[in-house]
């Protein structure tokens, strides 16, 4: 959509002072302070589009749902508790054509290494979907914009989900491995430690185990929304000098080890996850490697700043439906 010349030039104001903001997760004013601050902004920018989500699931959201087509709308057995949902149903559609489609991106690159490793500040997580994928395999997007996943995410969210349109990236296929890791049994380091994404409140993922997944390959790994709460309140967290990233010894002198729930499920298990709510990690000591596809939501009014300067990080086709429309942000 065509902004004004005064709106661009805004835009490109509220980015540089986004970039300085977000800086080191956004340590400067505190994450709490930057996050409201952020909020704030995003409401007047996002008016309008944040009405239009509403009023649309308010009024219209079993009506898109039909339109966009599914056939379960009446089977209410697959909702979020506490912050999470784990599906081993293999039920969910294009569930097989998506994990045909990343095993044959897998087996083209998941063995290269990867670009840029010796600067990686995590060189145990990497990224090997690519533009052209989201083309080529339809079915990466089939399966996050039908009926059956939107109307778990938007129930949850209370709203119209929106496909994260700058970080974390909408679609990510990534591989987690301790094979270039110069110090692999060294200390945790940055999202192998605990901690809540601060891109907007709520943000839900949706983790799809493209392979089978054990404890020897650095599973995602999540505290339920209670315990995350709990831990939240003692610790203070995201008050201002409070960091990011929190030890486990933090954590589990709050909550005991055994509330962590390890993500270690046959292929084709999908993770629903509020993110932003639900305290986690990953990547640690994979041995060997682990091949997840990850999807991002968030509402039209985020808690960062990070669509003024990261910019887009996925394009698609004229979508299919007034739903899949709107997801996308087409209407923006």
């Amino acid at each position: 959509m065509n902004k004004p010349i005064s709106l661009r030039i805004l835009d490109r104001v509220v980015g540089r002072a986004g970039k300085v903001l977000y800086k080191d997760h956004m340590r400067r004013l505190g994450l709490r302070n930057s996050m409201r601050l952020s909020k704030a902004y995003n409401r007047r920018r996002f008016a309008s589009p944040k009405k239009i989500h509403q009023e649309r699931f308010n009024n219209s959201f079993e009506r898109l749902l039909d339109e966009n087509g599914w056939s379960n709308h009446h089977n209410d057995s697959i909702s979020m508790n506490d912050g999470y949902l784990i599906d081993t149903s293999r039920n969910l559609p294009y569930l097989e054509e998506v994990i045909k489609d990343a095993d044959r991106i897998i087996e083209q690159r998941g063995n290269q290494e990867p670009a840029g490793i010796t600067k990686s500040h995590k060189p145990f997580f990497f990224e090997l979907i690519q533009p052209q994928d989201l083309i080529e395999c339809p079915s990466f997007l089939n399966f996050i914009m039908s009926s059956e996943i939107l109307a778990v995410v938007g129930q949850y969210m209370q709203t119209i989900p929106l496909l994260s349109r700058s970080r974390p990236p909408a679609v990510r296929l990534m591989k987690s491995t301790d094979e270039y890791d110069p110090n692999p049994d060294g200390i945790w380091r940055e999202s192998q430690n605990y901690h809540l994404d601060h891109h907007d409140d709520p943000v839900v993922y949706v983790i799809v185990l493209v392979r089978d997944v054990t404890s020897r390959c650095g599973p995602f790994t999540i505290l339920g929304k209670a315990d995350s709460a709990e831990v939240a309140r003692q610790l203070n967290y995201q008050s201002h000098g409070i960091p990011y990233r929190v030890l486990d010894e933090q954590i589990y002198s709050i909550i005991d080890p055994s509330r962590a729930i390890e993500f270690s499920y046959p292929k084709g298990s999908v993770l629903f996850l509020e993110s932003s709510r639900c305290f986690h990690y990953g990547s640690r000591k994979a041995v060997e490697p682990r091949y997840q596809l990850m999807y991002a939501f968030t509402t039209p009014c985020r808690t960062d700043l990070s669509e003024f300067w990261a910019g887009p990080v996925m394009q698609t086709e004229t979508e299919k439906s007034e739903l899949r429309s709107m997801v996308t942000g087409l209407h923006f």
